[in-house]
């Protein structure tokens, strides 16, 4: 504080700035404990480094200007079956419960807490006080301010202003909320301790003290400067004096304080103000921005005999007194001279008797100016047990506040006063409420009316709930009809918490970058309605994202799976959006409006770009030279997540293979969607063969190339193959091994599409990919040894073939049984029901391609392989279940007795075709095929029983049980 005194004229100033609540809190997602809801899935432990370089980039502290409420989900990172890893993710503004403001005392308009209260377990950076005041020196004023007291008490009216207040200073992007005065002496008096007043007496007024506040955008990094020029006016309009104010804004306040004293500032000088109404007039950069008048009156000398009495019946109240005990006293003498009832039942709380101290000072005069505002409301309160007794700082905010409120609106003071908090006892929280619903009644009464309606405004205010108030009145500092269609949403008028409030907080913090943007966001469907988890965690990376580049956080809100509705998909996109432009935000833009992220989003396309986030992380330059290429760019099929998964298996695990493919001419020139699908085929791990070394001839020297084949109900696929170059050999041209090359490549993708269609016409499922990569390679052409006879592999992103195996006939069962896979695999099936289902299917398929019943041209090895599981004691299903139970995948698979999982599937599913008819078995494999999809998890034996037993009618039903019994062998409920 600087002080300055000439010829009896002090100028001081203070500027006080806060953001909101106060102060500015950096959260360290590191140091916040988030909970993942108790039926999250365990993350999947993966085995790239890349997700742990991600995590620990996430849990670098990102400033936010306060705590984030907590939301009652935090959204978990499904794992994925791609063999490059993404962890869990840090989420970057992770919630955590908002603290209670401290009561704080504010005068007549906007009132914002000075502080957040409850500890936070994030870091805290202080206040910064941005806005920091220097006053210049004030010039010397055109007249002497001399005490000489006047006797009239008709006070001289005020000058007429000579121009009308702009209430804004476009410069700062800011508006005045109010202009108002207090009395102060030869200390400063806190914000809380503030008694707001425009009639002043003259015998007990030393400095009179005005506070111009104003609600404006959050500077940020900007810094801004502006000049206060005050003016006070006599009476009679002439100039009393001027000062001038230098001050600043800066950080992420959106209301300041801007203060400023004139009169005898020296303890007990009082009475130098001569009697009538002063006008003071602010102006920045010139202009007139506000204007208000304060009076100087005087009081009668004699005071009444009830006050006399009143007063010899107070021990504080005899001999020397302090400047502080005339001025209580002369508060009890105007209050007994007005309301002699109410002034002998305040003279007799204890806390009056004992003596008023600084904190029930405030009280007992808020009180009186009550009293001469709404008699009835003063004595109403005067009876509550809370205030006779003795005041606490809460209590003393909401004598202030109810006061003020009564002076801007008595109806609702009237009402709020008989909330049952009210009247029993007030809280902190209680206390801070009050003073963000006169804020309202500032700047919107219908806000302050919606909310004092609020079923939980009535109850009593929790922390939580408080937090929320802060919220509405930080929007409407900067947007107040979006504060007023925020307040009435349903969900804020039943109950602003967890994911609601965790919503309106980001909303805020959108408000505050864009309020433009906020209020388009506001707007969605999905914001009208009942807030999800989802949808709360959408808001707050869009807000992450909005803080980063205000172009692509407009261009996120402005897709059209944001606009339409949020589900975890969409989530999921946003936060991995928010993480990529956390490292580059040119990438997040590029990545924002890719043709196939503008309309409905898919699993695999979220994945795709956690891909490329976790691949940023790990390679940043291939990342981006990745994003660019054309398979990326121009459409998105299923193989482009793959290709993605793939390079990042191989930059962890085999990064000499992947810096080696980089540098080929095919790589460095740009991925198109055949030369993916080959990186697909080279980055899948192996189990336990070929591994991505053994693909080194074929990174060399390839051909490649697609069929597009139309499906009746899956529509378009693509079949994508892969095959060596031809070469000249002894007496073999290049032409003849061209031609041999081209004979193979079409059998097999003949026999494909015949299988494919054959497939879907049994089970009347659509083909469950877009697209299939088969390579076609001979054990030695991958460097494999002699232990490898033949290659017939479905490696779930492509498979391996063959060619000898495509020949047509009893061999090509192998081709049809990996096509098969791709309806029933480990995601859908138990062990024996999956390959089972794949060599019944390869039956199938080989009954309608050449012809027969199914029956007869069941593989020979059919009844070859039951005799060999009878002998080995594998005479059911049951028993497979019950083997695969104690050794485990592991060593089962190595048993010889694993081929009775082919075996006896398959000849459980031939006679249940045979029994139940082709439509009815359809049926159930549909059911069972939809129930998988469904779950997200494979179906169990009780669910296949019942599936098929639905399908069984009243002739058949007996023989279905026996049927069953005989060849599964479980015990199954009627």
């Amino acid at each position: 504080m600087l002080w300055r005194t000439l010829a009896g004229l002090t100028a001081s100033v203070l500027l006080v700035v806060a953001l909101a609540c106060g102060s500015l809190e950096v959260l360290d997602p590191a140091n916040i404990p988030t909970v993942p809801p108790e039926d999250t899935p365990p993350p999947d432990i993966r085995r790239t480094v890349a997700a742990a370089v991600r995590a620990t980039i996430q849990a670098a502290p990102t400033p936010t200007p306060d705590a984030a409420p907590t939301s009652t989900q935090a959204p978990a990172v499904p794992p994925t079956r791609d063999p490059a890893v993404t962890a869990t993710s840090v989420e970057v503004s992770t919630p955590v419960p908002e603290p209670t403001a401290a009561p704080t005392f504010l005068p007549t308009a906007s009132p914002v807490p000075v502080a957040a209260p409850a500890p936070l377990p994030t870091a805290e950076q202080k206040a910064t006080q941005a806005p920091t005041v220097t006053p210049a020196p004030a010039p010397s004023p055109t007249a002497t301010v001399a005490p000489s007291p006047t006797p009239t008490p008709t006070p001289t009216p005020a000058a007429t202003p000579t121009a009308t207040a702009s209430g804004s200073i476009p410069t700062l992007e800011a508006r005045v909320t109010y202009l108002r005065f207090f009395e102060s002496g030869a200390t400063e008096v806190t914000r809380e301790d503030r008694v707001y007043r425009r009639v002043f007496d003259q015998e007990s007024t030393r400095s009179i003290d005005w506070e111009l506040t104003l609600v404006h955008p959050p500077p940020g990094v900007q810094i801004y400067e502006f000049t206060v020029e005050a003016v006070y006016h006599r009476p009679d309009g002439s100039v009393l004096g001027r000062s001038t104010l230098e001050g600043r804004l800066e950080g992420d306040s959106t209301i300041s304080w801007t203060t400023s004293s004139f009169g005898q500032r020296e303890k007990g000088r009082t009475g130098g103000w001569p009697l009538g109404a002063y006008r003071v007039d602010l102006l920045v950069d010139g202009g007139l921005v506000a204007s208000s008048e304060f009076v100087i009156e005087d009081r009668p000398n004699a005071e009444p005999a009830s006050f006399i009495e009143l007063r010899d019946g107070l021990p504080w109240a005899t001999g020397r007194l302090t400047y502080e005990n005339r001025r209580d006293l002369k508060t009890l003498s105007v209050l007994t001279r007005n309301h002699p009832d109410l002034a002998a039942t305040v003279a007799a709380f204890p806390w009056v008797v004992e003596g008023v101290t600084d904190d029930t000072r405030v009280a007992l005069e808020y009180l009186a100016l009550l009293a001469d505002q709404d008699p009835v409301l003063a004595t109403s309160l005067a009876g509550l047990p809370w205030v006779a007794d003795d005041i606490t700082r809460p209590e003393a905010t909401a004598l202030k506040y109810l006061t003020l409120l009564s002076r801007r609106d008595g109806p609702l003071a009237h009402t709020v006063a008989a909330l049952p908090w009210a009247i029993n006892q007030v809280s902190p929280q209680e206390g801070t409420a009050l003073e963000y619903l006169y804020f309202f009644t500032t700047e919107s009464p219908a806000i302050a009316h919606i909310i004092a309606g609020y079923p939980w405004f009535a109850d009593g205010i929790t922390a939580a709930e408080l937090g929320a108030l802060k919220d509405l009145r930080d929007v409407a500092t900067l947007d107040v009809p979006l504060s007023q269609s925020l307040a009435s949403r349903n969900w804020a008028i039943d109950g602003i918490i967890g994911d609601e409030r965790f919503a309106l907080w980001s909303l805020k913090h959108l408000a505050r970058k864009d309020p433009s943007l906020a209020t388009q966001v506001a707007g969605y469907p999905w914001v009208s309605d009942d807030i999800t988890s989802h949808e709360a965690w959408a808001l707050n990376y869009l807000k992450d994202l909005q803080a980063l580049d205000a172009t692509l956080g407009k261009t996120v809100a402005g897709l059209s799976w944001f606009v339409d509705e949020i589900d975890e998909q969409g989530r999921l996109t946003v936060e991995i959006l928010a993480d990529i432009a956390k490292l580059d935000v040119d990438l997040a833009r590029a990545l924002a409006v890719l043709p196939w992220l503008q309309f409905e989003l898919t699993s695999d396309e979220q994945v795709a770009l956690r891909h490329l986030s976790d691949l940023l992380i790990q390679d940043p330059v291939l990342a981006k030279q990745v994003s660019d290429m054309a398979f990326l760019t121009s459409s998105f099929e299923v193989q482009d997540r793959e290709a993605l998964s793939s390079l990042l298996y191989l930059g962890v695990n085999y990064p000499n293979v992947l810096a080696l493919m980089a540098k080929q001419d095919w790589f460095v020139d740009g991925l198109d969607d055949l030369e993916a699908a080959f990186v697909v085929v080279v980055g899948t791990p192996p189990e336990p063969h070929p591994a991505p070394m053994d693909f080194l001839g074929f990174m060399r020297s390839r051909q490649e190339g697609s069929k597009t084949i139309i499906l009746p109900l899956a529509g378009e696929v693509r079949l994508n193959w892969i095959q060596t170059e031809p070469k000249a050999m002894g007496s073999i041209t290049f032409e003849q091994a061209a031609q041999e090359l081209r004979d193979i490549r079409e059998a097999m993708l003949d026999q494909l599409e015949d299988a494919i269609r054959a497939m879907e016409e049994l089970t009347g499922l659509p083909f469950p990919r877009q697209e299939i990569i088969a390579l076609l390679a001979l054990p030695r052409e991958l460097n494999l040894g002699s232990e490898v006879d033949y290659l017939d592999l479905n490696r779930g992103t492509h498979i391996l073939v063959d060619p000898e195996l495509t020949i047509p006939g009893e061999t090509n069962r192998a081709l049809f049984h990996e096509i098969a896979h791709y309806y029933w695999g480990a995601d859908q099936a138990p062990l024996w029901f999956r390959e089972g289902a794949a060599d019944f299917l390869t039956s199938y398929v080989r009954d309608r391609t050449y012809g027969g019943s199914l029956r007869v041209n069941v593989s020979p090895e059919l009844a070859f392989g039951l005799k060999s599981c009878d002998s080995m004691q594998v005479p059911t299903i049951q028993k497979l279940i019950d083997k695969l139970a104690v050794e485990g995948y592991a060593a089962h698979r190595q048993a010889s007795n694993f081929t009775c999982n082919h075996n006896r599937g398959e000849n459980l599913f031939i006679e249940l075709y045979d029994l139940l008819s082709p439509g009815p078995f359809s049926a159930a494999w549909r059911e069972l095929h939809q129930l998988a999809a469904q779950q997200k998890r494979p179906v169990d034996e009780n669910e296949i029983y019942q599936a098929f037993l639905r399908q069984a009618t009243g002739d058949t039903v007996d023989a279905f049980k026996g049927l069953y019994a005989r060849l599964h062998g479980g015990d199954f409920p009627d």
